[in-house]
């Protein structure tokens, strides 16, 4: 088993069918379930769908080697066969990477997070060598640093109470809202980071600060794949070398 949940197991199976094995389980249970304690089997194993590849991050800060993160997983879905994807792999590989509790399906992260993360399970499932990863990283380090993905940097964070109940702490789209005429401080606030902190999106006041998203959505993301790659965060982008463009 390589990981399981509430409601759901993830298996490396053998060359049998997805029912075959399911039935194969039910049928154990039941036998059992009837044997040790005399009782009918109310568990029902159900077989959904087939993975060709997956890839679950391990836990944030943890060790090498450690658990994956709970319901976080993504999956490369086989193909059926006579399919559109069997007739043509390379036009829709990306359309069947299935992503579930990653920051690419996260509203919390940024559009910049978002298509990273996608683009490094496709270069992943796709096997291909670490060279690539750090050639796509350092093409990404380009294009922020130059400016060209600032529409992709917009954090969507929403106001939950007025801006005067936030007394504990005042996150960052509290502090965007602040810069706010009144009447707009409410609602699904959009913001940027500059080197002058948490700013509304579209009325800038500071530079962006690029390394802040270097750090805090590029680098994380990444850091779930060193394990696999068999390399370190430093290998991957590039050294002092990329990021002495920040």
């Amino acid at each position: 088993m390589l990981y399981g949940d509430t409601d759901s197991l993830f298996v490396l199976a053998p060359e049998a069918s997805g029912e075959e094995l399911a039935a194969e389980v039910n049928a154990a249970l039941a036998r059992y379930l009837d044997g040790r304690w005399r009782v009918q089997s109310r568990l029902l194993l159900e077989f959904e769908k087939v993975y060709e590849r997956f890839f679950l991050p391990p836990m944030r800060g943890e060790e090498l080697g450690s658990k994956g993160r709970a319901k976080s997983y993504a999956g490369l879905q086989a193909v059926s066969p006579g399919s559109a994807a069997d007739v043509h792999p390379g036009a829709s590989y990306r359309e069947r990477i299935e992503i579930k509790g990653l920051e690419a399906v996260r509203r919390d992260w940024t559009d910049l997070a978002h298509e990273f993360q996608l683009r490094l399970l496709e270069l992943l499932f796709r096997r291909e060598t670490p060279a690539a990863f750090r050639e796509y990283i350092a093409s990404v380090l380009r294009d922020l640093a130059a400016g060209r993905l600032d529409g992709q940097l917009v954090y969507r964070k929403a106001l939950r109470k007025p801006l005067a109940d936030y007394t504990r702490n005042t996150p960052p789209h509290v502090k965007a809202a602040e810069l706010l005429e009144p009447g707009e401080r409410r609602g699904l606030i959009r913001y940027l980071i500059t080197v002058a902190g948490p700013q509304p999106a579209g009325r800038l006041a500071a530079p962006i600060d690029y390394g802040h998203y270097v750090d805090k959505q590029l680098k994380p993301i990444a850091s779930a794949f060193t394990e696999t790659l068999g390399t370190d965060l430093e290998t991957l982008f590039g050294g002092e070398r990329q990021l002495s463009l920040f």
